[in-house]
């Protein structure tokens, strides 16, 4: 075995950093899906929020906002049943490195963020709506589960936004050099 020999001349043991360099994109891919493990952690957890608060009694108080929409519910509800099968279809995509999908699981995303952010629009038309019967002394203003929501709806229209920017840029480092 070489190892055993003599070192041949000229080889002092420092010419080893040109063969042992990581491409740039790998390196990136590393980081890129480390984040979107983390982001797809903090969804579910969003997600196990929702439901304690969808089957806790929360949207049955007369007082929520959330109880006096229907649409508004409806939106909640297609979220909650959308996100644990985006999530589920990320970890396939980051675990088998396919750029298919990850497009997949990209416009899912994407779709989720619209519907968070079409809960938000609603939530604050309803607002509005119930905002002008409050000003003619018929109806009580917001209660502290409203002002929740509207929270709640924000937290997972940023982490939607992470999810869209880094499953991008991963997409873009996978297609790079066919990782």
């Amino acid at each position: 075995m070489a190892s055993h020999g003599r070192r041949s001349m000229g080889t002092d043991g420092t010419d080893y950093m040109h063969r042992e360099t990581v491409a740039n994109q790998y390196k990136t891919a590393v980081t890129l899906k480390t984040q979107l493990k983390r982001i797809s952690a903090m969804e579910l957890l969003l997600w196990i929020v929702a439901l304690v608060f969808t089957f806790g009694g929360i949207f049955r108080s007369e007082s929520s906002l959330i109880a006096k929409s229907l649409l508004l519910r409806g939106c909640l509800f297609i979220w909650e049943a959308t996100l644990v099968p985006t999530c589920i279809l990320g970890h396939g995509a980051l675990q088998r490195n396919n750029v298919t999908l990850i497009q997949l699981y990209y416009n899912l995303q994407l779709s989720l963020f619209l519907l968070t952010i079409s809960c938000l629009f609603i939530y604050l038309l309803v607002f509005i709506g119930y905002s002008r019967i409050d000003v003619t002394g018929l109806e009580s203003g917001l209660s502290i589960f409203d002002v929740f929501i509207a929270c709640f709806c924000i937290i997972c229209s940023i982490s939607h936004i992470y999810s869209i920017g880094y499953a991008k840029q991963l997409k873009v480092t996978w297609r790079k050099k066919g990782v």
